[in-house]
């Protein structure tokens, strides 16, 4: 006698099977959700603290005006330079602090065009790391270098100088940037140059958009006095 399979058991396994499968594709749209609205909240935060920035550089463009008012000169005893501002938020407050782009060393005026076997700003900028408590040597080789790093040339000018066959032969290779800097961060990369030594420098140093020197020291504080002797090196003493 032929018994027929038990049908009840097996739709029971069929119902088990979809309701798995329709938990499976629950939670994968539940988690693709969750991610779209944190995408969506991430896009709104992100939009919101760009117009958070532009409030904030409109206020200190006003206050910046307001402070410059029938004012001839830049310095530090006019209110922009009082300290941060603070301005309220829902969740919080934005700080603006003002600070001259001008006190400081421009590492680009190294890229004036000479003939001077060591421009001026090499000499300066030694005399401003040796003041750092750097070797003399060491201050040489970091100048210089920085000053191969930065003109239009590829031929090593100097005696301590790198240029691109230094550059070439590390672990990742890069060719020197033959142009001014686009930022001081272009520095850490110098022959000669650590961490250590990059975190004293970048109070002191800039990468302006001109191959001018052009120090504004009516707005240099007491930390940055270093810069002062090494511009007018070796006829100011420390």
């Amino acid at each position: 006698m032929i018994t027929s399979p038990p049908k009840r058991g097996m739709a029971l396994v069929v119902v088990l099977v979809l309701l798995a499968v329709m938990m499976l594709v629950t939670i994968t749209l539940s988690g693709r959700m969750q991610q779209q609205l944190e995408r969506t909240r991430s896009q709104q935060e992100y939009q919101q603290a760009l117009w958070y920035s532009a409030s904030a550089e409109s206020l200190a463009l006003s206050a910046l005006s307001l402070s410059l008012k029938n004012e001839k000169r830049v310095h530090l005893a006019q209110p922009w330079a009082s300290g941060p501002r603070f301005f309220p938020l829902p969740q919080g407050q934005i700080a603006v602090t003002l600070r001259d782009a001008q006190a400081c060393f421009n590492l680009n005026a190294l890229a004036q065009p000479t003939t001077a076997s060591r421009p001026l700003a090499v000499q300066q900028l030694i005399a401003l790391i040796s003041r750092l408590d750097v070797p003399a040597y060491r201050a040489e080789l970091i100048a210089e270098s920085l000053w191969e790093f930065i003109d239009e040339d590829r031929s090593v000018q100097t005696r301590l100088g790198r240029e691109d066959s230094e550059y070439l032969a590390r672990s990742v290779p890069f060719y020197a940037a033959n142009q001014p800097l686009a930022d001081i961060s272009e520095m850490r990369v110098v022959q000669g140059m650590d961490a250590g030594l990059y975190q004293k420098l970048k109070p002191l140093v800039c990468a302006l958009p001109m191959i001018r020197q052009q120090i504004n020291i009516n707005t240099l504080d007491v930390t940055q006095s270093v810069i002062l002797e090494a511009l007018f090196d070796p006829w100011l003493s420390p």
